[in-house]
């Protein structure tokens, strides 16, 4: 996976592509990205403040990190 900017991100989702969500202090191997795409019917800022309030905290991060898949 690579990661980018959350305005990159943005940008690909409104394109259609599929966004890795993982908290900053975990990796991508050791926790499971949860994945979010366009076909949700949410916009973007939504789903990244939903995945901040269920998944981030003290231990995991306070924010997320943004990652796509190689070749996208």
């Amino acid at each position: 996976m690579i990661r980018v900017t959350k305005p990159i991100a943005r940008r690909l989702y409104r394109e259609g592509k599929v966004i890795h969500l993982v908290p900053c202090k975990c990796r991508p191997e050791d926790w499971e990205p949860v994945c979010i795409d366009h076909t949700s019917n949410y916009l973007f800022d939504g789903l990244v403040a939903e995945f901040i309030w269920t998944n981030c905290n003290a231990e995991r991060g306070y924010y997320p990190h943004y990652y796509i898949e190689e070749g996208e």
